[in-house]
């Protein structure tokens, strides 16, 4: 038999039922910091969470020199054992050892072990497992309710299940990193605008598909117009419909032919036409 408490708040019990508050806290250095009447009496070694109301932040105080149960100095190293048996509840226990302390959070129905000590490292900290683990397997579910999620440091990569997956933050490719899509349909429920001199191609040459694009299209600014449209293939207007240009002169290097039962119309004004000599 590894370890056997009786529980309570009375003196000399192995276990102490922590009170139900959001912010509970024993100096254990003091030989009356545990009792809930009378002048209080030494805490225990484990602490246990009972009736919860709400989640519980258990801080315990001064543990370097914490009082044994028959008021006997110790020294050298020590474990405090933190117990929650409750079924939705979290209970979390920190110290009062300043910068660098650990908050650690007890899941419902679960447990967790520190250890303190009277005169190595810093004082007064509570010193629980530690977060680096070799590899992890997580069998249900995972949620992260603060802190950051960095991978920087690994050469390793990243695969995520085959559900739906939501990005509720903005999302940066660094450097010169791409990024590429499956082969299912891509929609894209923005505005999108590519950087400064950045190039938009669709397929290769000889292997593009069809493009379509339903709304008005744009081709360089309305001041300075620099920007201009090459098209190394026909071009075709299929439904009814017209074609106008510019104000500026235009050449045309081919022949041109009229559709039967089409016309050539000048408007009527001041313009001339001018035909060549063949």
């Amino acid at each position: 038999l590894g370890f056997m408490a009786t529980v309570g708040t009375t003196e000399l019990i192995g276990c102490y039922q922590v009170t139900d508050g959001a912010a509970v806290g024993y100096a254990v250095s003091s030989s009356t910091a545990c009792g809930t009447s009378g002048p209080g009496h030494a805490c225990p070694d484990c602490f246990v969470t009972s009736t919860m109301t709400q989640d519980i932040t258990l801080t315990i105080s001064d543990c370097s020199s914490a009082q044994w149960i028959r008021s006997v100095s110790r020294s050298g190293i020590w474990v405090y054992t933190f117990i929650n048996p409750h079924a939705t509840k979290t209970f979390a226990v920190t110290d009062n050892s300043g910068a660098g302390k650990t908050t650690y959070y007890i899941p419902p129905g679960s447990f967790v072990q520190a250890y303190c000590a009277s005169s190595l490292g810093t004082s007064n900290r509570l010193y629980f497992p530690s977060y680096r683990l070799p590899t992890l397997t997580v069998d249900s579910a995972m949620t992260v309710s603060a802190g950051n999620i960095d991978f920087s440091s690994s050469p390793g990569t990243f695969a995520t299940s085959t559900g739906a997956h939501t990005f509720n933050g903005d999302t940066t490719i660094s450097g010169s990193k791409t990024f590429a899509t499956g082969t299912g349909a891509v929609t894209l429920n923005g505005n999108v605008a590519i950087s400064g001199s950045k190039t938009f191609t669709i397929g290769s040459a000889g292997t593009a598909g069809a493009t379509t694009i339903y709304g008005d299209v744009t081709i360089g600014a309305a001041s300075p117009n620099t920007a201009t449209l090459s098209l190394k293939g026909p071009f075709a207007q299929t439904t009814l419909s017209t074609f106008s240009t510019g104000t500026g002169v235009h050449s045309l290097n081919g022949d041109i032919a009229v559709a039967a039962g089409m016309d050539i119309q000048m408007v009527p004004g001041t313009g001339t036409f001018s035909t060549g000599t063949g």
